[in-house]
């Protein structure tokens, strides 16, 4: 089984993916057409659908607007699904392309141009993508402005570091955006898959999807709940507050570090550095 999660930020930076933007949400100045081409919306599965319209007030007006697909579920949500999206993206969907890949000793590079707008808000029309070599286990991805500097967060302070040697994992990505991490002794296993073309990335909101390995994922704390995390639609929460521990609710504080176990039981984590709100949605 392969794990579908989407991370929905305001605000927010990140590390493994590292992204950067600004504070509210505002009016989209720009739309794209649907281009009509239906067999692109019959992905085969509501386990395969990546939200296009994550915001509230979704209709299919405003979906097929942005060049996605409107799909109502036949008998309302999924039972024990809530948030499985009516409005999702087209196979073929293109929000950035590729526009310039670069392989270097301790890095590889890319450019990634707006093709689709979003719809959300104001689109970053060029994004600079990094995927750094930071130990021979270890790889930090930054999602970056290219035409402007931005906030980071400046704690915790993440050394600014990378590692030329041999490393334990390969990198790939395509020109068509697809952005994987995996072990070398199990290439056919993929522990950290992004599809670049998907991305959101906006003045004051950002978005991007990726798929896991497994269902067994564990961490995204700080919650009271059981120690493997349910992978069947559920929204978490990176927002503090204080409150006495309630099952599913964001607590006293956060730590939004994935930790998983692949198909051959062997563990990997994700860390998303961030000093603003975040959402998780995890989906089968």
């Amino acid at each position: 089984m392969l794990l579908r999660w989407t991370l929905l930020l305001i605000s927010a930076v990140v590390c493994l993916a590292q992204l950067s933007s600004g504070n509210e949400l505002s009016n989209p100045s720009q739309t794209a057409a649907f281009n009509g081409n239906d067999g692109e919306c019959e992905l085969g599965s509501v386990e395969t659908r990546f939200d296009c319209y994550p915001e509230p007030g979704a209709s299919q007006q405003g979906c097929e607007s942005r060049g996605c697909c409107w799909r109502a579920l036949a008998n309302g949500a999924v039972k024990g699904q809530p948030n499985v999206p009516y409005c999702y993206y087209p196979a073929d969907y293109k929000g950035y392309v590729v526009d310039g890949l670069d392989h270097f000793p301790d890095r590889i590079s890319l450019k990634l141009k707006r093709q689709t707008p979003s719809g959300i808000d104001k689109d970053v029309q060029s994004v600079t993508v990094d995927v750094y070599f930071y130990e021979n286990d270890t790889a930090r991805i930054t999602i970056l402005d290219a035409t402007q500097t931005r906030f980071t967060p400046p704690v915790p302070k993440i050394p600014t570091r990378t590692f030329t040697g041999s490393l334990l994992y390969n990198v790939t990505v395509t020109q068509d955006g697809q952005l994987k991490v995996y072990r070398l002794d199990r290439a056919s296993t993929t522990i950290f898959h992004a599809n670049l073309s998907r991305l959101v990335f906006t003045d004051q909101f950002l978005q991007i999807s990726t798929l896991l390995p497994s269902d067994y994922v564990y961490g995204l704390g700080e919650q009271w709940n059981s120690l493997r995390r349910n992978v069947n639609w559920p929204s978490r929460y990176f927002f503090n507050r204080d409150r006495p521990p309630v099952g599913d609710k964001n607590l006293y504080g956060n730590h939004p570090f994935l930790l998983g176990v692949d198909s051959d039981w062997q563990g990997y984590g994700v860390f998303l550095h961030t000093s603003n709100a975040l959402e998780v949605v995890l989906q089968p």
